[in-house]
């Protein structure tokens, strides 16, 4: 998991591994966007609509839905 005290970088390196072949490295880039909150979901909602990756696309529904299930009330 990532330290709340991300950089824009941090994001894009974690969306960037969303499309790994490792799946254990998506879960793990899963994981930290989810921990990550609020700040993810713009990023997660473009790739859930724009990206040309199913596995991408996936990755993403399943973080949006783990933070929308069992975080705080959603800020969106």
């Amino acid at each position: 998991m990532i330290d709340k005290n991300f950089s824009g970088n941090t994001l894009d390196f974690l969306m960037n591994m969303l499309s790994s072949k490792d799946g254990m490295a998506r879960k793990s880039a899963r994981e930290s966007l989810v921990a990550m909150g609020a700040p993810a979901v713009p990023s997660l909602m473009k790739a859930l609509q724009d990206s040309p990756s199913d596995k991408v696309r996936l990755e993403a529904a399943k973080s949006l839905g783990v933070m929308a299930t069992n975080g705080p009330s959603p800020p969106w």
